[in-house]
């Protein structure tokens, strides 16, 4: 979040109008379709620090889970106007996995299709290592990251996926 931010002229939506919006945008069906049980677990509104999100506009991050697979996904809808941030298909999230979650010195990556751009982010937004370019599948090395949760921020053609993962002490 970023601090003394103001709120104001943001929307407010109940689940009902989320889960609407959520369906109608053709960028996340790919999820809908292969996760026929996801709902929608929360949604937090607030202005997020992230590469591929405005920092001077509020976002609804809505976590999107499957109870079947335990797979889950990030979607941010603009505050102002509702729309979806945009994630194209080409990079799509229900095949990225990434193993073992929680872990402990090395990450797996797998399901990229394509190359795409690699980061990682703390909880608070803050870049704590840009891992470049890769493709199809990799191996990262985490054992640098305090215990806690990051973000795995995959770009490609200027659309981002996010992978929450947890960093566990070995």
């Amino acid at each position: 979040f970023v601090p003394n931010a103001s709120l104001d002229g943001a929307n407010w939506i109940d689940s009902d109008s989320m889960t609407s919006v959520l369906l109608a945008a053709p960028d996340y069906l790919g999820f809908f379709e292969n996760h026929s049980d996801a709902t929608v677990k929360y949604a937090a509104l607030g202005y997020y620090p992230l590469p591929f999100l405005d920092p001077a506009r509020p976002y609804w991050s809505v976590m999107l889970k499957s109870e079947t697979d335990d797979d889950s996904v990030y979607v941010f809808i603009d505050g102002l106007n509702g729309t979806p941030a945009s994630v194209e298909k080409e990079l799509d999230n229900s095949d990225v996995r990434l193993f073992p979650n929680p872990s402990g010195e090395i990450l797996t990556i797998e399901g990229i299709k394509g190359e795409a751009e690699a980061a990682i982010y703390s909880l608070n937004g803050i870049l704590e290592k840009n891992l470049g370019k890769i493709s199809r599948s990799a191996r990262i090395n985490v054992g640098f990251l305090n215990s806690g949760t990051y973000f795995l921020v995959l770009r490609s053609r200027g659309v981002a996926i996010v992978k929450k993962f947890s960093k566990i002490r070995r």
